[in-house]
C-alpha cells in the first residue's frame, strides 16, 4: 500500500495531523503508511511544508483531499507554492490533483480543516480511498 500524508498543526490543544492519523488508523490504515506534517497552521504552510516532504520523497503525483469548500483554494495554493519551489529546484515537478470525499461518505466535523496527500500510481491508493 502507498503512503498517506496528513497535514495540519495545533488547533486549540490537538494537532490536526494527529486527529486525521487517528481517523485513518480507525479505518485500518497502519501507522507505517501514515506520514505526518504537523507544523503548519494554514493552507499556505500546509502546501510549503507538505511539498517539501513530497520533494524529499520523490513523489511524482499527489492527490489533495479536502472539503468542497476548500478544494479550489487548496489547488491554487499548492500550484502557486509548487511554482515558487521550482525556482529553487528547476528539475523537480509533481502533478497535483484535488478531490473531495464521495457524497454520502462519513466526514468528521474537522474534514474541511485537514488535508490528505496521497502519492498516486495505479497501485498506490490505499483501500480506504478505493471505496
Amino acid at each position: 500500500m502507498g503512503k498517506i500524508m496528513v497535514s495540519g498543526g495545533r488547533q486549540n490543544i490537538t494537532k490536526q495531523a494527529d486527529v486525521m492519523a487517528a481517523w485513518l488508523r480507525e479505518r485500518g490504515v497502519s501507522d507505517s503508511d501514515i506520514l505526518k506534517e504537523d507544523g503548519s497552521h494554514n493552507t499556505w504552510q500546509n502546501a510549503a511544508m507538505s511539498l517539501t516532504i513530497v520533494r524529499q520523497l520523490k513523489w511524482k503525483r499527489i492527490l489533495v483531499v479536502t472539503s468542497s469548500f476548500h478544494l479550489e483554494r487548496s489547488l491554487a495554493v499548492f500550484q502557486w507554492t509548487l511554482h515558487k519551489m521550482q525556482k529553487e529546484h528547476p528539475t523537480w515537478h509533481v502533478d497535483i490533483d484535488v478531490a473531495q470525499p464521495l457524497q454520502g461518505e462519513y466526514r468528521p466535523r474537522w474534514w474541511g480543516q485537514v488535508s490528505l496527500y496521497i502519492p498516486l500510481s495505479s497501485s498506490d491508493l490505499p483501500p480506504i480511498m478505493n471505496r
